[in-house]
């Protein structure tokens, strides 16, 4: 399986940080679809920036993987997500279909 290290420059564009303790692991890494699934805490996640989509991009070049899926409890015991993929001309979609079914 993969780790958070194998992905840590997109995490810390992406987060904002080079701290990567707020990541909960398992960090998933989805080949057949070619996401990147994150675990954070919930306030980790509803306080995130949008990430700088230049700086994002330039992490990688899209053939490791397509997007990101930061994911994180919610209150009620459902799950709230944010996707990215600035690499495909998104900057920031979220509500999107195949990250939630990743999480159903």
């Amino acid at each position: 399986p993969r780790s958070v290290n194998d992905f840590s420059a997109t995490l810390q564009t992406l987060l904002g940080t080079s701290d990567l303790a707020p990541l909960i692991e398992p960090t998933c890494y989805v080949g057949a679809t070619k996401l990147l699934v994150v675990a954070l805490s919930q306030n980790t996640l509803r306080d995130l920036p949008q990430p700088p989509t230049a700086a994002l991009k330039a992490t990688h070049d899209s053939s490791e993987f397509r997007g990101v899926v930061l994911t994180a409890p919610a209150a009620d015991g459902a799950v709230v997500s944010r996707y990215f993929a600035p690499w495909n001309g998104i900057p920031e979609d979220p509500v999107n279909g195949s990250g939630h079914a990743l999480l159903a």
